[in-house]
Protein backbone atom coordinates (compact mmCIF):
# COMPACT_ATOMS: atom_id res chain seq x y z
CA UNK A 1 0.00 0.00 0.00
CA UNK A 2 1.21 3.49 -0.79
CA UNK A 3 -0.63 6.74 -0.18
CA UNK A 4 -0.14 10.41 -0.94
CA UNK A 5 -2.21 13.28 0.31
CA UNK A 6 -2.52 17.02 -0.09
CA UNK A 7 -4.86 19.39 1.71
CA UNK A 8 -7.80 18.24 -0.41
CA UNK A 9 -6.76 15.34 -2.63
CA UNK A 10 -5.75 11.80 -1.67
CA UNK A 11 -4.15 8.99 -3.67
CA UNK A 12 -3.78 5.36 -2.68
CA UNK A 13 -2.33 2.40 -4.56
CA UNK A 14 -3.10 -1.13 -3.39
CA UNK A 15 -1.66 -4.39 -4.77
CA UNK A 16 -3.31 -7.59 -5.90
CA UNK A 17 -2.89 -10.58 -3.60
CA UNK A 18 -2.91 -14.36 -3.72
CA UNK A 19 -4.08 -16.14 -0.57
CA UNK A 20 -4.55 -19.59 0.99
CA UNK A 21 -0.86 -20.31 0.50
CA UNK A 22 -0.09 -23.99 1.03
CA UNK A 23 -1.85 -25.24 4.16
CA UNK A 24 -2.36 -21.69 5.50
CA UNK A 25 -6.05 -21.50 4.59
CA UNK A 26 -7.45 -18.04 5.41
CA UNK A 27 -4.16 -17.19 7.11
CA UNK A 28 -1.40 -16.42 4.58
CA UNK A 29 -1.22 -14.34 1.40
CA UNK A 30 1.31 -12.53 -0.74
CA UNK A 31 1.10 -9.19 -2.54
CA UNK A 32 2.23 -8.81 -6.14
CA UNK A 33 2.66 -6.05 -8.67
CA UNK A 34 -0.78 -5.48 -10.13
CA UNK A 35 -2.43 -2.44 -8.59
CA UNK A 36 -5.68 -0.68 -7.87
CA UNK A 37 -4.99 3.06 -7.80
CA UNK A 38 -7.58 5.53 -6.52
CA UNK A 39 -7.34 9.31 -6.57
CA UNK A 40 -10.02 11.11 -4.56
CA UNK A 41 -11.01 14.67 -3.82
CA UNK A 42 -14.07 16.26 -2.20
CA UNK A 43 -16.86 17.21 -4.61
CA UNK A 44 -20.48 18.37 -4.65
CA UNK A 45 -21.67 14.87 -5.54
CA UNK A 46 -20.19 11.42 -6.04
CA UNK A 47 -18.62 10.74 -9.44
CA UNK A 48 -16.23 8.13 -10.84
CA UNK A 49 -14.00 7.89 -13.88
CA UNK A 50 -12.27 4.56 -14.41
CA UNK A 51 -9.62 3.10 -16.70
CA UNK A 52 -7.70 -0.13 -16.98
CA UNK A 53 -8.98 -3.67 -16.43
CA UNK A 54 -12.73 -4.07 -15.82
CA UNK A 55 -13.21 -0.31 -16.17
CA UNK A 56 -16.94 -0.72 -16.87
CA UNK A 57 -17.36 -2.30 -13.41
CA UNK A 58 -15.03 0.15 -11.69
CA UNK A 59 -16.85 3.13 -13.19
CA UNK A 60 -20.37 2.28 -11.97
CA UNK A 61 -21.72 4.32 -9.07
CA UNK A 62 -24.28 1.69 -8.05
CA UNK A 63 -23.11 -1.27 -5.94
CA UNK A 64 -19.56 0.08 -6.00
CA UNK A 65 -17.56 -1.74 -3.32
CA UNK A 66 -15.17 1.14 -2.67
CA UNK A 67 -17.98 3.66 -2.17
CA UNK A 68 -20.19 1.23 -0.23
CA UNK A 69 -17.35 0.56 2.21
CA UNK A 70 -16.51 4.26 2.49
CA UNK A 71 -20.12 5.16 3.31
CA UNK A 72 -20.65 2.25 5.72
CA UNK A 73 -17.54 3.09 7.74
CA UNK A 74 -18.40 6.78 7.98
CA UNK A 75 -21.96 6.00 9.07
CA UNK A 76 -20.80 3.44 11.62
CA UNK A 77 -18.39 6.01 13.07
CA UNK A 78 -21.08 8.73 12.93
CA UNK A 79 -19.04 10.97 10.69
CA UNK A 80 -20.34 13.37 8.06
CA UNK A 81 -20.49 12.03 4.51
CA UNK A 82 -18.07 13.87 2.23
CA UNK A 83 -19.02 13.35 -1.45
CA UNK A 84 -15.99 12.42 -3.54
CA UNK A 85 -14.95 12.32 -7.13
CA UNK A 86 -12.82 9.25 -7.78
CA UNK A 87 -10.33 8.56 -10.54
CA UNK A 88 -9.67 4.82 -10.63
CA UNK A 89 -6.93 3.01 -12.50
CA UNK A 90 -7.30 -0.74 -12.05
CA UNK A 91 -5.05 -3.62 -13.08
CA UNK A 92 -6.45 -6.22 -10.63
CA UNK A 93 -8.74 -8.86 -12.19
CA UNK A 94 -12.14 -8.64 -10.49
CA UNK A 95 -13.62 -11.81 -9.03
CA UNK A 96 -10.79 -14.03 -10.28
CA UNK A 97 -8.74 -14.90 -7.22
CA UNK A 98 -6.47 -11.86 -7.06
CA UNK A 99 -7.86 -10.16 -3.96
CA UNK A 100 -9.91 -7.54 -5.79
CA UNK A 101 -12.51 -7.27 -3.03
CA UNK A 102 -9.82 -6.81 -0.36
CA UNK A 103 -8.15 -4.01 -2.31
CA UNK A 104 -11.50 -2.32 -2.97
CA UNK A 105 -12.60 -2.55 0.67
CA UNK A 106 -9.25 -1.25 1.88
CA UNK A 107 -9.50 1.66 -0.56
CA UNK A 108 -12.94 2.51 0.86
CA UNK A 109 -11.67 2.25 4.43
CA UNK A 110 -8.64 4.42 3.62
CA UNK A 111 -10.92 7.06 2.12
CA UNK A 112 -13.12 6.98 5.24
CA UNK A 113 -10.07 7.32 7.49
CA UNK A 114 -8.78 10.24 5.42
CA UNK A 115 -11.97 12.22 4.85
CA UNK A 116 -13.65 11.20 8.12
CA UNK A 117 -10.48 12.08 10.06
CA UNK A 118 -10.48 8.72 11.83
CA UNK A 119 -7.48 7.93 14.01
CA UNK A 120 -7.11 4.31 12.96
CA UNK A 121 -3.83 2.40 13.01
CA UNK A 122 -2.83 -0.40 10.62
CA UNK A 123 -4.26 -3.12 12.89
CA UNK A 124 -7.64 -1.40 12.94
CA UNK A 125 -7.67 -0.78 9.19
CA UNK A 126 -6.66 -4.35 8.36
CA UNK A 127 -9.07 -5.66 10.99
CA UNK A 128 -12.00 -3.73 9.53
CA UNK A 129 -11.24 -5.03 6.04
CA UNK A 130 -10.76 -8.56 7.37
CA UNK A 131 -14.08 -8.40 9.23
CA UNK A 132 -15.78 -7.46 5.97
CA UNK A 133 -13.84 -10.11 4.02
CA UNK A 134 -14.46 -12.80 6.68
CA UNK A 135 -10.75 -13.68 6.68
CA UNK A 136 -7.56 -11.63 7.21
CA UNK A 137 -5.11 -13.02 4.65
CA UNK A 138 -5.76 -10.92 1.52
CA UNK A 139 -6.39 -7.70 3.45
CA UNK A 140 -3.18 -8.08 5.47
CA UNK A 141 -0.95 -8.66 2.45
CA UNK A 142 -2.70 -5.95 0.45
CA UNK A 143 -2.24 -3.30 3.14
CA UNK A 144 1.19 -4.27 4.50
CA UNK A 145 2.83 -5.88 1.45
CA UNK A 146 5.12 -8.89 1.20
CA UNK A 147 3.93 -12.21 2.55
CA UNK A 148 1.48 -11.80 5.41
CA UNK A 149 0.48 -14.41 7.98
CA UNK A 150 -2.51 -13.16 9.93
CA UNK A 151 -5.22 -13.94 12.42
CA UNK A 152 -8.04 -11.96 13.95
CA UNK A 153 -7.20 -10.82 17.51
CA UNK A 154 -10.68 -9.38 18.03
CA UNK A 155 -13.75 -8.85 15.90
CA UNK A 156 -12.23 -5.87 14.10
CA UNK A 157 -8.48 -6.05 14.77
CA UNK A 158 -5.86 -8.27 13.18
CA UNK A 159 -2.47 -9.54 14.28
CA UNK A 160 -0.13 -9.83 11.30
CA UNK A 161 3.41 -11.10 10.76
CA UNK A 162 4.96 -9.82 7.52
CA UNK A 163 7.76 -11.61 5.70
CA UNK A 164 9.67 -9.60 3.11
CA UNK A 165 10.92 -11.91 0.33
CA UNK A 166 14.55 -11.54 -0.69
CA UNK A 167 15.16 -10.72 -4.32
CA UNK A 168 12.49 -10.84 -7.00
CA UNK A 169 10.13 -13.78 -7.19
CA UNK A 170 8.89 -14.65 -10.68
CA UNK A 171 5.17 -15.38 -10.61
CA UNK A 172 3.01 -17.06 -13.22
CA UNK A 173 -0.55 -15.77 -12.96
CA UNK A 174 -3.35 -17.85 -14.50
CA UNK A 175 -6.52 -15.73 -14.74
CA UNK A 176 -9.78 -17.59 -15.44
CA UNK A 177 -12.14 -16.26 -18.10
CA UNK A 178 -15.18 -16.29 -15.80
CA UNK A 179 -15.47 -14.44 -12.49
CA UNK A 180 -16.43 -16.40 -9.38
CA UNK A 181 -17.03 -14.92 -5.95
CA UNK A 182 -15.24 -16.35 -2.92
CA UNK A 183 -18.59 -17.24 -1.36
CA UNK A 184 -19.66 -19.32 -4.36
CA UNK A 185 -16.26 -20.98 -4.68
CA UNK A 186 -16.34 -21.99 -1.02
CA UNK A 187 -19.81 -23.46 -1.28
CA UNK A 188 -18.33 -26.62 -2.86
CA UNK A 189 -15.88 -27.24 0.01
CA UNK A 190 -16.72 -29.79 2.71
CA UNK A 191 -17.70 -28.39 6.10
CA UNK A 192 -15.22 -30.67 7.88
CA UNK A 193 -11.94 -32.40 6.99
CA UNK A 194 -10.62 -35.72 8.27
CA UNK A 195 -7.47 -35.91 10.36
CA UNK A 196 -5.70 -37.71 7.50
CA UNK A 197 -6.51 -34.91 5.04
CA UNK A 198 -5.44 -32.29 7.56
CA UNK A 199 -2.10 -33.99 8.27
CA UNK A 200 -1.42 -34.55 4.56
CA UNK A 201 -1.96 -30.89 3.81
Amino acid sequence: MSARRSEAAFRIRLPATSANLGPAFDAAALAFNLFLEVRARPAKEFAITASGRDSEICGQLEKHLILETYLEVLRAERKSIVPLTLQIRNDVPIGKGCGSSASARLAGIALAVRFGKLKWNDARIVGEASYREHHPDNASACWLGGIAVARMSSEREAEVAVITPKGKWPLLLAVPEQALSTERARSVLPRQYSRADTVTN
